[in-house]
């Protein structure tokens, strides 16, 4: 089956490694070769990848990418974890749901929770994205895994 080049080649792999866990493979397809000549005056062949060949066939959606791209894309370039640090700053530059922050927004939940989580607010120095108390606030606050996703991808660019 062919799939278009311009697919991240990493997500397709992971999807079709997890449809087929006992074998997949992707070769280029590649255009004629052009010449090119670098900065130096030497040429070289420059071939364009113009497709996927992926085997076996993955299932595909109705836009003609593989079923779950998306989702897989998010999932892969989504940080496992960031800093305390950093997921804080991230919450109170993001808008709330209820409060003016969403920092507020989960300081709250915060102060109505058990000691426990509280404790894990105060102290812990990494959020990781599939922890039980990121997965609590999250419910709670009514906010989707991609908004979550959203968040850890944002708060992993804060220099912290």
């Amino acid at each position: 089956m062919r799939l278009s080049a311009d697919l991240d080649e990493g997500v397709v792999r992971a999807l079709g490694l997890k449809a087929h866990p006992t074998g997949f493979s992707i070769e280029h397809v590649l255009k004629d070769a052009t010449l090119v000549e670098d900065e130096t005056g030497q040429h070289y062949a420059d071939p364009t990848i113009v497709a996927l060949e992926v085997t076996p066939d993955v299932a595909l959606a109705a836009d003609g990418r593989p079923t779950g791209y998306d989702a897989m894309l998010s999932e892969l370039r989504t940080p496992a974890s960031v800093t305390s640090a950093q997921a804080k700053i991230q919450l109170r530059r993001t808008p709330g749901v209820k409060a003016q922050t969403l920092r507020e927004d989960v300081e709250a939940v915060v102060a109505e929770a058990d000691g426990e989580t509280q404790d894990w607010y105060a102290e812990a120095r990494t959020w990781e994205r599939q922890n039980p108390y990121v997965l609590g606030f999250s419910a709670e606050l009514g906010l989707k895994a991609a908004d979550v996703d959203a968040l850890f991808i944002a708060a992993a660019k804060i220099a912290a």
